[in-house]
């Protein structure tokens, strides 16, 4: 782990995660330190794991820096890391900002949950503007989910179904959402046929469940009384989103049910497809 500072500075300021190469954060910052006439220092330092995280938060500690932005996979990490929280931080489980006090003393702080606030506020109806928004997490670290590539979630219970790729794509009943709790998982049920999922949706009345991969989707039918999960046990019909560039879909990503879960739309990255990257799609029960 090291870095170069791009000025010599009063005060030393960074941003850690992996990989970071792509962080735009120190033009940002070194911009926004020239605007205001500050003497400050921002770098960018690849943080490969844990370890590497944890000397970062002693150099800081140490007083080699002042601060430090935290980006993924290291947010969880740099709460654990710290002396004390914020509450945004207590309350996400996460923090996104570590600051050395004069103390000597590691405060971890969140701003990416009063920042997400901010956006979606002016955005939701009048009569809920005044409703509390709070980050919640649901800790499955240590459930050994490695891969999960979509998170399905019961509108009749609340109950949680990750869809993860090891060793073929198996769909994981987490329990029903709690915040801040640990959950057993139970990854008995296969999700045959669809290599490598990339997104999924249940319909709003909970009937219908849709996963998908770069070219394909499936649309499983729910039992009537069974759990979410049984869904993946039951009759399901397949339809290509994919078929070739010329189609104007490539690289699928996401879908979604419509309000009346009768149609789905599927979006896609752009790449090479000439046309637009979403698709409506409508299929019979």
């Amino acid at each position: 782990m090291s870095a170069t500072p791009y000025r010599a500075a009063i005060k030393r300021f960074a941003v850690v995660g992996h990989p970071i190469g792509h962080s735009l954060s120190p033009v940002m910052m070194r911009a926004a330190f020239d605007a205001l006439g500050l003497a400050c220092s921002y770098d960018a330092i690849d943080v490969v794991d844990a370890a590497g995280m944890a000397r970062a938060v002693t150099a800081l500690r140490a007083g080699e820096r002042d601060g430090l932005n935290v980006t993924v996979p290291h947010k969880r990490a740099a709460l654990a890391l710290a002396d004390l929280a914020g509450p945004e931080a207590t309350r996400s489980g996460a923090a996104n900002v570590l600051v050395r006090e004069a103390s000597g003393r590691i405060r971890a702080e969140n701003t990416d949950a009063p920042a997400i606030v901010r956006v979606i506020e002016p955005l939701l109806p009048a009569m809920v503007l005044n409703t509390t928004l709070e980050a919640e997490v649901m800790d499955v670290s240590p459930l050994q989910l490695s891969n999960a590539k979509t998170l399905l979630v019961d509108p009749r219970d609340g109950t949680l179904v990750i869809v993860q790729k090891k060793r073929g794509p198996s769909a994981c009943e987490v329990g029903q959402f709690s915040a801040n709790s640990f959950a057993t998982p139970n990854c008995s049920v296969p999700v045959s046929g669809l290599d490598n999922p990339s997104g999924g949706d249940v319909s709003p009345d909970g009937t219908y469940v849709a996963v998908r991969n770069e070219s394909l989707a499936f649309v499983w039918v729910r039992p009537p009384g069974s759990a979410l999960v049984d869904a993946f046990r039951g009759q399901r019909c397949a339809f290509p989103t994919l078929a070739t560039p010329a189609d104007g879909e490539c690289n699928g990503e996401a879908l979604g049910f419509s309000a009346d879960g009768s149609s789905l739309t599927s979006a896609s990255e752009t790449g090479p497809c000439p046309m637009a990257n979403a698709h409506g799609y409508t299929f019979q029960p």
